[in-house]
């Protein structure tokens, strides 16, 4: 683990990020990207968000988790341009045989022991950066509606400034007054030194993991961030493989949640998992859920999410290919 004093909070600078197996691109990378991609509606966070996700979820798998959701199925079974930018965070399965609490501790021992975490120390108060903690607020809302086998965890990531873009996350200063760093009497110096540097643009991004019990079939894939698309695979520092989620059996989980979600009305998540269901093809799966996607394409409320809707960056890769949502469908579907 790293450790800074907070009087001492400039260093931050010389570490840049708590990532260790992926990194933060820079301003030159962004350009490119947003250039690619501006048409879409791409947002800049969203490579700094990949590798922030990439970077937590080769934790998670050393440890014995099993990936799966929109981000491990896009970054382990479809080719860089038939990928679509699934950045709702992580999902992961756990083994019913693995105990949560063991579990959390293993991860965050491999985290401090690969120094992708951060302690901030002061007089009065001290707080780490980069380590699992359970997301109570939410456990308490799964219990509430019956999921008794879900977790929620988070971990936080330092993102530094890159260039002049807006990204996503809490300002340092603010999570460490936060944090009730404000009561430290140096306090006032360390704002007035954040000021003169560029602490006062580093940021704490929140990432969500949620954890489900339950035994599934998986097997071994090679994962790779969207920086493949762009011929940018040096951004990544890890080179093995996952265990992620067979096909057959997320296709019955996909299946079963498009079924609900347009049962339901929700038209993006109808529209995402949609997109995942491309997998249905690869496993020869795709006749089971022609009735809801003629059902589908014949509203035009799901076209316009995919196309024009207020989330349609999160589509941006797949759209450069297929430019509307009837061409998907024909490719994949029919």
């Amino acid at each position: 683990m790293i450790e800074i004093n907070v009087d001492e909070l400039v260093k931050i600078e010389d570490i840049r990020s708590n990532l260790r197996f992926a990194q933060i691109p820079e301003k030159d990378v962004i350009d490119r990207i947003m250039l690619h991609l501006q048409k879409f509606f791409i947002k800049p966070f969203m490579p700094i968000r990949d590798v922030s996700l990439f970077d937590t979820m080769i934790y998670f798998s050393e440890s014995g988790a099993i990936i799966s959701g929109g981000y491990g199925i896009n970054i382990c079974f479809f080719e860089p341009d038939e990928r679509r930018l699934s950045l709702a965070d992580l999902d992961v399965v756990l083994p019913t045989d693995m105990d949560i609490d063991n579990f959390v501790e293993k991860v965050n021992h491999e985290i401090i022991r690969n120094r992708g975490a951060i302690l901030i120390r002061g007089e009065r108060n001290e707080v780490i950066i980069g380590l699992l903690t359970y997301n109570v607020k939410k456990m308490q809302w799964l219990r509430r509606i019956g999921a008794e086998d879900v977790y929620s965890l988070n971990r936080t990531i330092i993102i530094p400034q890159v260039g002049n873009y807006s990204l996503r996350g809490e300002p340092l200063i603010d999570y460490l007054k936060r944090k009730n760093f404000s009561n430290e009497r140096t306090w006032r110096l360390i704002v007035k030194n954040a000021r003169e540097t560029n602490l006062l643009k580093y940021r704490v991004e929140t990432i969500e993991i949620d954890i489900t019990i339950m035994d599934v079939d998986s097997i071994l894939k090679k994962p790779n961030t969207a920086f493949e698309f762009f011929g940018l695979n040096n951004y990544v520092k890890y080179d093995g493989m996952i265990k992620v989620i067979s096909p057959d059996t997320a296709v019955t989980s996909l299946i079963n949640a498009l079924r609900f979600f347009y049962k339901k009305g929700f038209t993006h998540n109808t529209v995402k998992t949609l997109l995942d269901l491309r997998l249905a093809k690869l496993v020869g799966r795709q006749n089971e859920i022609r009735d809801i996607i003629e059902k589908i394409i014949s509203q035009p409320q799901y076209s316009y999410e995919y196309e024009r809707g207020k989330e349609a960056w999160r589509f941006a890769i797949l759209r450069m290919k297929y430019p509307k949502l009837i061409n998907l469908v024909r490719k994949w579907f029919f």
